[in-house]
């Protein structure tokens, strides 16, 4: 019987070949999804980043509010009530109190649908500060306060619209009591 003999193969050269091609593809592979999960951290981060301007802006847009009626009460101790005419109102950290609050003003929102409403943008300043857009600008931030004035209370609620892929909305609610009522 004829014993088999083993014979080294020499196809060596392509075998290297496939196994180079199958490396570059793997690292191919993972460098791409590397890349992917990178630009979608940056369009949370981003989306993320609208969401708490958003929210700062509903907060900041009570203390307005609250601060206005303080104002106006500390100030010239006017009789009371000592609030912001009802209605809806496109105020900033700027806005100080004038009787105009208590009329139809440039203060006055265009529209009591803050989603129709085209004077309610608040656009970023160069110290980060959001104040109400000059005339035909927009941004991707809108804010309208809503007042309800009753005999005890006054309710202030505070609407932001914010721009992230489409229109979505923080409001927050805030009841201002007349402690001093039966002094009317």
């Amino acid at each position: 019987m004829e014993e088999l003999k083993f014979r080294p193969n020499n196809n060596k050269k392509g075998q290297t070949y496939v196994e180079v091609i199958a490396a570059v593809g793997l690292i191919s592979m993972a460098l791409l999804v590397m890349v992917g999960l990178k630009i979608a951290q940056l369009k949370l981060g981003e989306q993320t980043a609208n969401k708490a301007i958003a929210f700062n802006l509903t907060v900041e847009g009570l203390e307005i509010a609250e601060s206005l009626r303080l104002d106006h009460r500390m100030g010239e101790k006017i009789p009371k009530p000592h609030n912001i005419g009802e209605g809806n109102w496109v105020l900033d950290y700027k806005s100080a109190w004038n009787e105009d609050y208590l009329s139809p003003s440039a203060n006055e929102a265009g529209n009591a649908s803050l989603s129709d409403c085209t004077n309610c943008y608040l656009c970023q300043q160069t110290d980060d500060s959001f104040l109400k857009c000059e005339e035909g600008f927009t941004s991707p931030f809108k804010r309208m306060i809503s007042v309800i004035v009753s005999t005890t209370s006054t309710q202030i609620t505070s609407k932001v619209l914010y721009f992230e892929k489409t229109w979505k909305n923080i409001n927050l609610e805030r009841f201002l009591t007349e402690w001093d009522q039966n002094e009317i």
